[in-house]
């Protein structure tokens, strides 16, 4: 705990006693507490300032006391001169927790502002420590352990050990901070350690209970420097290698200090050692264990410090095709949230944002990306609001020319519009269409939202309203101007039913629509000015020779448009369309199905994806809790089954219920959305 206290006590002359012949003054004094930073062990006892007591001693022995829970206090008739002022403040079990004083000149005709630091009560101590770890396999337990002051003087600990706990006691120590170093070996060989800041109290006890964790030998962590004169402490923005990275990839990581002025030193520790020196770290992973605890320690030449760290797990990849699992992010774990439910993923162009649609927390989460190492880091969750209708949002868009994301809100019929904001990280929001806005109508039910590939053009289609909606953008705002909607009315009645997957070939010429409700994929084509749809043709199930559309609900081509797929969500299979070159219309050509010609994996599948070099396919099967992975022929769109990446199986997670898929621009990274494991799953080309 690091509080400031501060006095500001403006004196003011109030003009001449002509009884007594005295010149006096009056002290007003203003009294504010600011709250630090928490990252250390505190007594029990209360640390909060419940009253104050004030004392002067002035010239010719005059003086004041007064006790006051004020934050304004004032003084009246006090005589100019030189004067020290003592003030205290004690909790609400009337036990002083903080002192502090000042000297100051009252002049003739002069108002002086007194701003006085309060500082812990000084006074002697006691510690007492419980150090706990899950019953192992250790034979030999072992304990050290380190108090290091703010003068770095050391006290060696000794503990008493059994198979899962030490205990130790210190006393009469000076009250103040300290830094805890704990380290557990089994014999000689180093398991676990961590360290902590304690805070001793004058006249109580405080007690510290920690845990080890021995799951992945996690060396000891450094300290946190916190300073005796309770200046801010430097708080560290990381950037580099995320969660997890495979072994044999570089361990790289960039510090930055956000508020110091002058210059910084860093510190880099590994599992408790000393590595480097320097805001950048970059090692091989090649010997690291599993688990890794990063620190990184900052001292800038103002005399201030601090430290930030990460954990980071390297793992030995398990190729499948050209990818291997490499980590998940969880709701409600480690920090993140927005995930519940999750149903959609983007990224956006540039690769250095990462969007989650949780459809269960009514929210977005956003996690920043580091382009070069592929690292990514939660930034924020932003969740429904009253002007923000972010109600069951099941699918993203991102702008595939700028820093627009659309957001589709399938409870509050809804599109939400963001704009990337780069220099915090974050997403601005910027308004909403629909829900409660009777001026677009065929947001009911919206359940997919895509740009066109020049940006000006955004489609959605409601499943409810059985609707395609055209929205044109203003080219610098990206705020919509116009809108025209497509209902399930003339050739397209028996066609536009339940439409849940919209998308556009890549040189904008056509959109597709799939229809859950219809069992049909239907093809426009489309004005590159004016962004308007003409009906083409249509694909049902069962029609014609076509297998592979009961509720159709992805869709993807390859990057020059001459290959169409689409998964099949009841009928568990991926459909292959080809351009014909005579006609440019689609041609339906190859099926494969879950559970045939020994393909897995796409039981009730959900979504496809042809990688940015065109040479695999993968595609989600929810009921499998899979990603079945295709190597695909690039002359003919034809596709051959290697393997799945499964939910519980080689230390894959997250994958329950998959989803949606997002690549990366760079094509390195596959995302994809877990609903039942409410998750993000990051694949990678090692």
């Amino acid at each position: 705990m690091k509080q400031l206290i501060t006095l500001f006590i403006a004196l003011c002359f109030l003009g001449c006693n002509a009884i007594v012949g005295l010149e006096k003054s009056s002290l007003v004094l203003f009294l504010s507490t600011q709250e630090g930073v928490v990252r250390t062990i505190t007594p029990e006892a209360d640390l909060s300032v419940s009253y104050y007591e004030i004392e002067g001693d002035g010239p010719e022995r005059r003086g004041f006391s007064f006790q006051t829970n004020e934050q304004i206090a004032e003084i009246k008739g006090l005589k100019a001169g030189n004067w020290k002022i003592t003030a205290r403040g004690y909790n609400s079990g009337k036990t002083p927790v903080f002192q502090g004083e000042k000297e100051v000149v009252l002049k003739y005709r002069e108002r002086a502002d007194i701003h006085m630091i309060l500082y812990p009560v000084e006074g002697k101590g006691e510690l007492e420590i419980s150090v706990n770890w899950p019953e192992t396999c250790l034979t030999e337990p072992v304990v050290t352990g380190e108090l290091v002051s703010e003068n770095d003087e050391k006290t060696e600990l000794q503990f008493q050990v059994s198979s899962m706990q030490a205990q130790t006691s210190v006393e009469r120590l000076q009250s103040g901070y300290y830094t805890l170093i704990l380290n557990l070996y089994d014999g000689a060989q180093h398991v676990a350690g961590l360290a902590e800041v304690v805070r001793i109290l004058a006249e109580h006890t405080t007690q510290a209970h920690l845990d080890l964790d021995t799951s992945g030998s996690v060396g000891a962590v450094f300290k946190l420097i916190v300073q005796i004169d309770h200046l801010e402490p430097i708080a560290i923005s990381l950037k580099g290698s995320g969660k997890a990275v495979f072994r044999e990839d570089r361990l790289e990581s960039i510090a930055k200090a956000i508020n110091t002025v002058g210059n910084t030193s860093f510190f880099w520790y590994i599992n408790g050692k000393a590595e480097l020196e320097g805001p950048y770290l970059s090692v091989s992973s090649d010997t690291l264990p599993p688990v890794n605890r990063i620190d990184i320690v900052a001292i800038s030449e103002e005399g201030r410090a601090g430290s930030e760290h990460r954990i980071v797990q390297i793992v030995d990849p398990l190729l499948c095709g050209r990818v291997a699992f490499l980590t998940a992010f969880f709701d409600r774990e480690e920090g993140v949230d927005g995930l519940s439910g999750a149903r959609d993923v983007e990224c956006f162009p540039d690769g250095n944002m990462v969007m989650v649609a949780g459809y269960g927390d009514n929210g977005i989460a956003v996690f920043n990306r580091d382009v070069q190492t592929g690292g990514v880091h939660f930034r924020e969750c932003l969740k429904s609001l009253e002007s923000i209708p972010l109600g069951g949002v099941i699918a993203l868009a991102a702008s595939p020319v700028g820093s627009l994301l659309v957001t589709a809100s399938y409870k509050d019929n809804a599109l939400n519009f963001f704009r990337k904001n780069d220099e915090e990280g974050k997403l601005d929001w910027i308004r909403a269409i629909g829900h409660t806005d009777e001026n677009f109508e065929g947001l009911e039910g919206v359940y997919d939202v895509a740009f066109s590939p020049e940006g000006a053009h955004l489609y959605a289609v409601g499943a409810k309203a059985n609707s395609i909606l055209i929205i044109s953008l203003d080219g610098e705002t990206g705020i919509p101007v116009d809108v025209k909607t497509i209902f399930a009315e003339g050739d397209l009645s028996s066609l536009l039913l339940e439409p849940v997957r919209v998308h556009l070939s890549p040189d904008g010429e056509h959109v597709y629509v799939a229809c859950r409700e219809s069992d049909t994929l239907i093809v426009f084509s489309r004005n590159l000015d004016t962004g308007e749809l003409e009906f083409s043709y249509s694909f049902t199930d069962g029609v014609g020779g076509v297998d592979g559309l009961n509720a159709p609900s992805g869709i993807a081509l390859s990057s020059g448009g001459e290959h169409l797929y689409i998964t099949g969500y009841y009928d568990n299979s991926v459909t292959l369309f080809v351009r014909d070159r005579v006609s440019g219309n689609f041609i339906w050509t190859a099926i494969w199905k879950d559970g045939v010609g020994g393909v897995d994996g796409l039981y009730y599948a959900q979504d496809v994806a042809v990688s940015w070099d065109g040479e695999e396919v993968y595609a989600t099967g929810g009921g499998d809790d899979s990603v079945s992975v295709f190597s695909r022929d690039g002359v003919t769109g034809m596709l051959t089954f290697i393997g799945t990446i499964t939910d519980g199986i080689n230390g894959v997670d997250g994958l329950d219920s998959a989803r949606r898929i997002a690549l990366s621009p760079e094509g390195k990274d596959v995302f994809i959305a877990g609903a039942e494991d409410n998750a993000l799953v990051i694949l990678r080309q090692p």
